[in-house]
């Protein structure tokens, strides 16, 4: 079984957060999302849960958390 702790490093979160932010040098958007997910509506669903401080995009420490 592989362990959790061996794959989400904060080097590992970070390169993935990298790589998913297309829009906004700093954060996840709605379109980064839906891009993602396959559409705006699911994009938005995620968006409410992880969006801590409702700014209608996600830092990386909103991304770690969900994480």
């Amino acid at each position: 079984m592989i362990d959790k702790n061996s794959i989400v490093t904060e080097d590992n979160l970070r390169m993935v957060f990298a790589h998913f932010k297309k829009s906004d040098p700093d954060h996840l958007l709605v379109s980064d999302i839906a891009e993602l997910v396959g559409g705006e509506k699911h994009a938005l669903e995620i968006m409410k849960k992880v969006d801590a401080n409702n700014d209608g995009r996600i830092d990386f420490a909103e991304f770690k958390k969900m994480m």
